[in-house]
């Protein structure tokens, strides 16, 4: 018996009974003057209206019938009790019959390091994500502040440094501790004296900018997230270039603690909204399970690779399914993140929305940055237990060395602990000039 493509069951008219199509040479009852075999081939039953096939969006051009020689295509599914969706999705209650793996579960790249990932130094990692592109953008922007405040600007050389400042805050887990504490001759750090004065970083935190400000205004109406939004797609540009993630993905939010005045909603765990997820035209299965020891609570979970609602194990008194196992095994990688974010976090108290995911995504482009370094040096420092925190220290003294040498060039007017704290930074002993005047922004 052969079965009518997907084209001509959609385009033949509805109909409730089984309409049954034979050959003109075909005409007895009994079939004797036949071959059965014939009879069989030649007789074509259309499935109910209620059968169709589960796909986001039908185009006709694109719907075919399933071939058992084509691995790309999925064969017909029958399904019913169809729900859609006001963007045009359609949700079906019967699980489809599959018979080969779907498209999007095949995986076509190696996981591990691609060739745009290969460094030779922890700062060349570390610029992977946070690019030189991205640098000169906030240089820009934050030199156009600068003015507007009638405030010295910065180079390249001093964000450079401010940047290596916040990475020591994080190492040292200083982020939370005062500006006035840190630049203390009692209670301070000599890295931070050595590199720049406490008025100058103050200064540079409060120019810092991601966006031209003359314009943002206008694209807020239509973006709320404009003051950072340049920056945020540059760096999210980049992410997937220096690694293949490998079949076990996961994909979540994270949280970003913030108590200013924020435009936008935010997602809470126990603040559920009703969301219609955006896989693209990817079909999926939304499973609805309710724990047997929390009869009040419904789960709701999303899978691409699983099609139905099958029990992991039958002598399982919870009866969890196998999406619900399998997420479990899998859901560590962004619980992970958050810890090792928030174990070396640069985030300080600040009042400004844009400054706040700043620091978030420098946090996450440093994390970024030790993961690639290791996997091409897997070696470095194997050992010790605190690897992470050595080369955090290692990136932050490549980032602020440049200007404290820079700085070294004249030291008329500083004090001696200042001087002392540049030579414990550079290693050896700085010559003083007489004569010489010193930059305003040291």
């Amino acid at each position: 018996m052969s079965r009518k493509t997907t084209e001509e069951l959609l385009e033949e008219p509805t109909d409730s009974e089984t309409e049954i199509e034979h050959d003109d040479d075909d005409d007895d009852d009994d079939g004797d003057d036949g071959d059965d075999g014939d009879d069989d081939d030649d007789e074509v039953v259309s499935e109910p209206e209620d059968q169709c096939i589960m796909r986001d969006k039908v185009d006709e051009d694109e719907v075919e019938s399933s071939s058992e020689d084509d691995p790309d295509n999925l064969s017909e599914i029958e399904i019913s009790d169809k729900y859609f969706t006001s963007t045009g999705r359609v949700y079906v209650s019967k699980p489809p019959r599959i018979s080969r793996r779907a498209a999007q579960n095949i995986v076509k790249e190696r996981e591990g390091l691609r060739s745009e990932g290969k460094v030779a130094t922890i700062i060349e990692s570390f610029e992977k994500f946070f690019t030189p592109e991205i640098v000169d953008s906030i240089i820009k922007y934050s030199n156009e502040e600068a003015i507007r405040q009638k405030v010295p600007g910065t180079s390249r050389l001093g964000f450079l440094a401010y940047r290596g400042l916040l990475i020591f805050m994080g190492k040292e887990s200083d982020s939370k501790t005062a500006v006035t504490d840190l630049w203390s001759n009692i209670s301070g750090r000599f890295v931070y004296t050595a590199t720049m004065s406490r008025t100058r970083f103050q200064q540079l935190t409060k120019i810092i900018r991601f966006d031209d400000k003359t314009t943002r205004n206008e694209r807020r109406e239509f973006d709320k997230f404009a003051a950072m939004r340049e920056v945020f797609d540059k760096m999210n540009s980049v992410l997937p270039k220096c690694y293949s993630a490998g079949m076990h993905t996961v994909v979540d939010e994270m949280l970003s603690l913030f108590r200013g005045r924020c435009p936008f909603k935010v997602f809470m765990k126990d603040k559920p909204g009703n969301h219609d997820p955006d896989t693209g035209s990817v079909p999926i299965t939304i499973l609805s399970y309710i724990p047997c020891e929390k009869p009040k609570r419904n789960l709701f979970m999303l899978s691409t690779p699983h099609y139905d609602d099958a029990i992991g194990a039958p002598s399982d008194p919870k009866k969890k399914t196998v999406i619900n196992l399998y997420y479990n095994d899998t859901k560590g990688g962004v619980d992970t993140v958050d810890l090792m974010v928030c174990k070396y976090s640069t985030k300080k108290s600040y009042q400004k929305m844009a400054s706040v995911y700043f620091l978030h995504t420098y946090d996450i482009a440093a994390l970024n940055g030790y993961t690639t370094f290791i996997l091409n040096f897997p070696d470095w420092n194997k050992k010790k237990p605190n690897q992470r925190r050595l080369c955090l220290q290692e990136l932050g003294l490549k980032l602020i060395t440049p200007y404290i040498e820079e700085r070294a060039r004249n030291v008329t007017g500083l004090q001696k602990c200042v001087i002392s704290a540049m030579e414990g930074i550079l290693k050896r002993k700085i010559k003083q000039t007489s004569g010489a005047k010193r930059s305003s922004w040291w």
